[in-house]
């Protein structure tokens, strides 16, 4: 090894050049951003002198490097770094360049971290893992869990200094303070150290060999008494100081073989002073206060976005300096700034960046006007030594906390009590998607203590998973918000006891590739009961919690605690009791309209306005921003209190109510669910009164969220006013315990101002039986409520003395011209009536779109008559039941149609949906019913393949189903067994005729004999199939086939490949099977089959002659065949008497026999002699609308499509998507929706056409395309709109080719398919409340009300306009078929 002779010419800032000789870093960074457009932002930004951050070693898929790193960049051009590990007090790594920033708070992906170059040619050094310094040449690592700061009494980090010149690093080795500055001249990398007298022997890690790293000498200098390099036995080269030395040293790493002269150098200590400012630039910003005379007045304060330094202003954090002119915000890039003027009119704010260089700093406090932060590495107390307004020494004020390199080990939050202790939360290492978790430490999923002098942690609670902040309450109350997922089955505000003993249900469990394996051993089996759970459409995400001031001027919320909601941007007063012990409560939302995704808030000590802040950085329908809300007067009575007794609730209001509508219990509406805890992704919401003891089980081992939705309807029998005049109380008889609650109330105050108000509340127990109600329980009035009848509406229709009704789903219809509303009657013409269900009291408008003429009544008075379209005022309607009657009369000319739509005071227009209406049957329904039932049998029967009409008679329309091609007879022998040939030849099924029973031998023979073409096949594995058939919804299906051994190996798998192959017209569902999949399932139907019988031997020739004469009329008849049952055609059959002659007659006879029942008899006779026996007309009718409800019947659509699952309702397909675009999906065409999910949604090519129609024209809709005219200056604001700046769509959703960032709990559809399958105005009501459509969709509400959006930004908030540009945006995306597949759910 060389050593230097001399070191360092003229002190350590003879290095740097100086300010006045050197741009500013702001320039440094502008000129880089200049010369490199392109750069991602995080590149861009100037992270300071270090960025603090988890690093991988050796590229992006190395191992951990440091859970606790920081990089400090070294060079006049920063172009070479050096990783020190605080924990070990190691430093890591050496090397030319810098590290890669990536992973969630800077890229945003998920698993991904912040990595050291992979090429090992640019390392000067590297260490391995472990203890970065020895005591007593002891290099073993002591702690028991690998990761974790040292002993104390091994080495200790104190932090560091930030100096123009440097960075200083600062810790204890054996008791001895150490300074280490690591510096870069010429291309030598150095370290320079000065330390206290030993008090004991130490060795500092100077490199361990690397295979292909760079060849050099290592060198020191300055050498005092008692330090000298040391090389181990395994290689690992150390610096040796003796007990007693002190002093200063320099450690160099050169180049093999070379040499320098550089002189001696001043103290480290001049650089732990502070020294000049590195960020002296000021940015200034201008706020906005609202002008809102009543409720709550919400200012905005801008934040320094535009600054020099390209820093991403995402404030996670904040606190109010004493003055309260001054705040200090921290951000998730690990920057502190200082905001000055944020408390009078917002006209002059001025932001100071303070810090930098810190990681992922979501937590602030201020304590005696010093600043703390909580980083997930530390709790970091900063200090301005010079008094320049930045922090020059970073201390380590406790370093305890124990992490992974988990994505999702957030660190939120930050407060202390009254005895100055701090307290903060820690995520879980949720693995990538949401599911599931990597290995725990005891601190993860917690609330921490640290107290008031920073020497000891404490976990004062432990099984979170995402505790986004939480609540220290003024008596030592200690909660958090929660965040949905694995062991979390909704989002809830949690209560730990002061004793540390809370277990809040994140159990430490063992996961394969997010997949639930199993509960670790000696692991909880029950949790702390929650304050309250919260809906998803309450809250998705959550906050912080804390306490109104008792002084405050919010006097009606005054000392009870706050609950923010990241997700929704709400703010939410809590109403807390305790019964028994156990603390339950509620929720209601604050009419305070936010933009800012909610993170923390804060009252001002002296003004007492509520300040909030908080960014964009996962799910939530808020931007990144800082806000002032200022109370200015309540506009309604508000919720004091919330309790729930045996029979009944009492809520207790701020003011006295109208008596006469509190004690109307119609005015109040409940319902109630609970949620299964487990190992999935939040769950569903599952019956109380009636539990699903199966569900529940299923629940714990299959997703539930979206797909289960039990809700229980709470019955209130009555409500009074209590004598306070503000209090009321409602009577349930059959009270109980909920998990959730949902509590609607229509009141009104005392002057009768008419308010509404929803409480979500949690019931954990009861109190006993209230008995001060003053209701005479003997003698209660009945409420009617409840609808009556069937869903649906009546439609009737009528032409001379002709009539005829059917049940339709909507009000609604399209007809096309001359073509009629039934197939029946040749009209136009149609009444429909029935009820509406009103699901809550409301002004309900009425709007009536089409073209024709239409005449609309509720509960009996005429609302609005004339051509369409017509719209009427709002009208005062109580929940339930409203009688609806309508008269439609189609246009003369063109295309008719009718769809009725409404709004309410809270929701825009949209159709009503069908789950809103009901009707009662009359004795005319039931016999067309029958006269349908025939009809449709008629057909199936396929009658016309033998009671054949006249050539013409279908040729310009016909009953779709009347000519269906039924499957043929080719490669029979290799397709089907020959003895399920047999039997279903002696008794078929499906309307097929018995023609030959006691030939049933020599037809199968013959049969069997045809074999085309050999079918090819693969080997399956039936344990994947079985999954497949789960995944795929095939259940059904798979269940039916394997009742028979029908089809051999072959024709089975030929089946599920092409089921239309040999039937055109079957209604078996095309699911675009791979041949593997065909094959696996087809072993798993064939495992379940039972075995084949032996056939009885036929003559096959005979066979053939039989089938030609009697089968091939229906299967594929060939030329010159004649079929050898005579039959009238199907005019002369019409005339005839069926009971007389032909396939309904009891005689013996030619004619085949059919096995109908009586029923199905009687329905044919209904059929046949409707209207005076002259209807065969009918046949030659197409009428969309009634087709589409027999095929989606037929079909099994809602099997799949019940509106009660995952999948969208069938019942919607219509309004929803384009007739084109629905027509390609029938068909098994077109780009996968969801192309990450197994389940695949079948086609039926052959039917494609008629439906697609059919579901347009029950909807009221005419046939439509995806293609319109995009307009370039909406497209450019709808492209900002869904961007960073907007609503950040693509965190979910893929645009075009590009992917998703980071989908968490279920990736949304690519924005591209969304554009070409979605109509206008499903689009437009979908955006405006997406819950309205999909109660437990995750998609975020970005409207405030019905016109106004949550985000001002753009079109000074118009809602309607802002998603209009965002239509015009996404139907530019291409290049979705290229788009990578998220990972599988």
């Amino acid at each position: 090894m060389t050593f230097l002779r001399a070191f360092i010419l003229g002190g350590l800032l003879s290095q740097i050049p100086t300010i006045a000789n050197a741009s500013t870093r702001a320039e440094i960074t502008q000129k880089k951003v200049a010369a490199n457009p392109k750069l991602s932002w995080w590149d861009a930004m100037d992270t300071g002198p270090f960025i603090s951050d988890t690093f991988l070693g050796f590229g992006p898929k190395g191992e951990v490097a440091a859970l606790k790193g920081i990089a400090i960049k070294l060079g006049g051009k920063k172009d070479h770094t050096v990783v020190f590990d605080t924990e070990t007090l190691r430093m890591v790594a050496g090397f030319k360049g810098n590290v890669m920033l990536e992973g969630t708070p800077w890229s945003g992906k998920h698993n991904d971290n912040s990595y050291l170059p992979e090429s090992r040619k640019d390392y000067f050094f590297a260490t391995n893992k472990g203890p970065g310094v020895a005591v007593n040449e002891n290099w073993d690592d002591l702690r028991n869990t690998k990761n974790g700061p040292l002993p104390d009494a091994r080495g200790e980090y104190h932090g560091l200094y930030r100096h123009e010149a440097g960075t200083v690093l600062s810790y204890s080795v054996g008791g001895a303070k150490f300074l280490e500055m690591p510096k870069l001249y010429e291309k030598t990398l150095v370290r320079s150290f000065e330390f206290e007298p030993l008090k004991t022997d130490v060795e500092i890690l100077v490199l361990d060999p690397l295979e292909g790293g760079r060849e050099i000498d290592v060198a020191l200098s300055n050498v005092p008494k008692g330090v000298a390099l040391k090389t181990l036995p395994s290689g690992r080269v150390v610096v040796s100081l003796a007990t007693g030395a002190s002093g200063s040293f320099e450690l160099a790493y050169l180049a093999k073989g070379t040499r320098i002269l550089i002189e001696k150098r001043g103290s480290i200590k001049n650089f732990t002073k502070g020294g000049p400012s590195l960020f002296p630039e000021v940015i200034k910003t201008k706020g906005r206060t609202s002008k809102d005379a009543k409720g709550y007045a919400v200012d905005d304060i801008p934040l320094p976005k535009d600054n020099p330094w390209e820093s991403n202003i995402r404030f996670g954090a904040f606190d109010f300096f004493s003055d309260g002119k001054r705040a200090a915000c921290s951000t998730w890039n690990g920057d502190v700034w200082i905001a000055e003027g944020i408390d009078g009119d917002l006209t002059g704010i001025t932001w100071r960046r303070f810090a930098s260089g810190l990681f992922q700093t979501l937590g602030l406090k201020i304590v005696d006007d010093v600043i703390y932060t909580h980083g997930r590495d530390q709790l970091t107390r900063l200090h301005d030594l010079n008094n320049d307004g930045e922090a020059d020494f970073y201390e380590c004020f406790n370093n305890d906390v124990l992490i992974t390199s988990g994505f999702h080990e957030f660190a939120f939050d930050l407060q202390t009590d009254k005895e100055g202790n701090f307290y903060f939360s820690k995520g879980a290492p949720v693995l990538s998607g949401g599911r599931g978790f990597s290995d725990l430490t005891e601190h993860n999923g917690a609330i921490l203590k640290v107290s008031a002098d920073g020497k000891t942690l404490t976990r004062m609670a432990w099984g979170l998973r995402a505790p986004g902040g939480l609540g220290l309450g003024p008596n030592g109350e200690l909660t958090t918000g929660e965040n949905e997922g694995s062991y979390v089955p909704r989002c809830k505000i949690t209560w730990s006891k002061p004793d540390g003993s809370s277990f809040h249900g994140v159990v430490p469990s063992e996961w394969d590739n997010k997949k639930f394996v199993r509960n670790l051993p000696a692991t909880p089996t029950d949790y702390e009961r929650p304050l309250c759970w919260l809906p998803y459409y309450v809250d998705n995400s959550s906050g912080s919690q804390f306490w109104v001031p008792k002084d405050s001027s919010w006097k009606n919320h005054a000392g009870n605690m706050i609950h923010l909601s990241y997700g929704k941007s709400s703010v939410y007063r809590t109403l807390i009791d305790e019964v028994d012990g156990q603390v339950q409560g509620g929720v209601y939302r604050l009419p305070i309209e936010l933009t800012t995704a909610n993170m923390r808030g804060r009252f001002h000590p002296q003004s007492g306005h509520l300040y909030n802040i908080g960014f964009r950085g996962w799910q939530t329908n808020g931007g990144t921003g800082f806000q002032r809300i200022r109370f200015v007067s309540d506009e309604k009575p508000v919720p004091l209190k919330l309790e729930a007794f045996k029979n009944g609730l009492r809520v207790e209001f701020s003011s006295s109510l109208d008596p006469e509508i509190a004690k109307d219990p119609r005015r109040y509406s409940i319902s109630k669910w609970d949620y299964i805890w487990g190992p999935q992704y939040g769950s569903g919401r599952f019956s109380i009164d009636e539990q699903d003891a199966a569900a529940r089980e299923l629940a714990r081992a299959e997703p539930s969220k979206g797909s289960v939705n039990q809700v229980d309807s709470v019955e209130i029998r009555a409500a009074q006013l209590l004598e306070d005049g503000k209090s009321v109380f409602l009577y349930i008889p059959k009270m109980t315990p909920a998990m959730q609650m949902e509590i609607r109330m229509d009141l009104a105050d005392a002057g009768k101002k008419e308010f509404k108000e929803t409480i979500w509340n949690t019931i954990h127990n009861l109190r006993p039986a209230f008995g001060d109600h003053g209701l005479d329980l003997a003698n209660l009035p009945v409420i009617k409520k409840e609808a009556r009848g069937e869903p649906g509406l009546l439609l009737s229709t009528s032409k001379g003395s002709a009539d005829d009704a059917t049940v339709v789903d909507r009000l609604a219809l399209t007809i096309e011209e001359r073509k009629a509303v039934s197939v029946f009657i040749g009209t136009n013409q149609a009444v429909f009536e029935g009820q509406l269900i009103v699901d809550a009291r409301d002004q309900r408008a009425f709007r009536l779109e089409g073209k024709g003429w239409a005449s609309l009544k509720i509960n009996g008075k005429q609302v609005m008559e004339g051509d369409l379209p017509l719209e009427c005022p709002p009208i005062a309607l109580e929940s339930g039941p409203q009688a609806i009657f309508c008269h439609f009369k189609g246009a003369e000319k063109g295309t008719s149609s009718i769809r009725l739509l409404w709004s309410g005071l809270d929701f825009v227009w949209e159709p009503v949906k069908p789950s809103a209406y009901r009707y009662a049957a009359n004795s005319m329904l039931g016999k067309k019913d029958k006269a349908r039932t025939g009809r449709n049998l008629f057909a199936a029967a396929n009658c016309v393949k033998c009671h054949t009409a006249d050539k013409n008679h279908f040729k310009s329309e016909r009953m779709p189903e009347l000519f269906e091609r039924l499957p043929d007879f080719k490669n029979a022998g290799n397709r089907f067994h020959q003895a399920w040939l047999e039997q279903w030849v002696k008794k078929p099924g499906d309307h097929c005729p018995s023609v030959a029973p006691n030939e049933a031998n020599d037809i199968a023979a013959y049969l069997v004999s045809l074999r085309d073409e050999k079918i090819p096949t693969l080997k399956g594995e039936a344990t994947n199939g079985a999954k497949l058939i789960e995944e795929l919804h095939f259940t059904p299906w798979a269940e039916q086939l394997a009742k028979t051994a029908k089809h051999t190996i072959g024709g089975l798998q030929l089946l599920l490949l092409h089921p239309q192959q040999h039937a055109k017209h079957s209604t078996f569902p095309n699911l675009r099977l791979s041949a593997q999949e065909a094959a696996d399932i087809a072993a798993s139907v064939q495992a379940k089959t039972p075995r084949a019988i032996k056939a009885t031997p036929g003559d096959a020739v005979k066979g053939k002659t039989i089938v030609a004469q009697r089968c091939a009329s229906c299967h594929a008849p060939g030329k010159g065949v004649k079929y050898e049952f005579a039959a009238s055609g199907l005019k002369d059959m019409w005339n005839t008497e069926w009971l007389e002659k032909g396939c309904l007659s009891e005689e013996e006879g030619n004619a085949p026999e059919l096995g109908l029942s009586i029923d199905q008899k009687q329905a044919l006779f209904a059929f046949k002699n409707i209207d005076g026996n002259k209807n065969y007309t009918s046949l030659r009718r197409f009428v969309p609308h009634e087709y589409a409800s027999r095929a989606v019947e037929r079909f099994q659509c809602a099997s799949c499509h019940s509106g009660e699952n995952k999948l969208p309702g069938i019942s919607l397909a219509g309004e929803k998507f384009h007739s084109d675009w629905l027509n390609t999906l029938l068909k098994g065409e077109g780009l996968k929706v969801r192309p990450w999910l197994q389940a695949r949604m079948p086609g039926f090519p052959a039917h494609a056409n008629a439906l697609s129609k059919g579901l347009a024209f029950r909807a009221g809709m005419e046939l439509s395309s995806s293609d319109f005219k995009t307009k370039p200056d909406l497209v450019k604001i709808g492209n900002q709109i869904t961007g960073t700046t907007g609503y950040a769509c693509m965190a979910c959703h893929a645009f075009g080719e590009t992917p998703a960032l980071q989908a968490f709990e279920g990736q949304g559809p690519n924005l591209q398919i969304a554009s070409d399958r979605l109509r206008p105005d499903y689009y437009r009501t979908w955006m405006f409340w997406p819950q309205r459509h999909a109660p437990l969709t995750i998609m975020p509400k970005y409207t405030v009300d019905k016109k106004k959006a949550l985000n001002a930004t753009f079109y000074k908030g118009d809602a309607g306009k802002q998603f209009e540009a965002i239509r015009h945006y996404i139907q530019t995306l291409d290049g979705a078929e290229r788009a990578p597949k998220s990972p599988k759910e």
